[in-house]
């Protein structure tokens, strides 16, 4: 958690008020971190700031929550083939 925070969130969103990230920024630090971790690490990463957005929400540091609609995925297709 902590080196999620450190290496990841606080490098991209560190020097913002959390009012001030929008929805398109949460989209877009999803998909790099994706790129750059594995499917486990990005999600724990995606999941952390979807967290932090929902405490915040809930104590009334924002009016609304853009996290809301952001999907966090392990990044694999979950689709098992099937045999024809």
């Amino acid at each position: 958690v902590v080196a999620r925070l450190k290496y990841d969130i606080l490098p991209v969103f560190g020097n913002m008020y959390i009012d001030e990230i929008t929805y398109e920024m949460l989209l877009e630090f999803a998909n790099k971190i994706k790129e750059k971790h594995k499917p486990k690490t990005a999600s724990n990463g995606v999941t952390l700031l979807g967290s932090i957005f929902k405490a915040a929400f809930m104590e009334g540091y924002l009016k609304s929550n853009p996290y809301l609609g952001i999907i966090n995925s392990k990044c694999k297709d979950r689709t098992k083939s099937t045999k024809t």
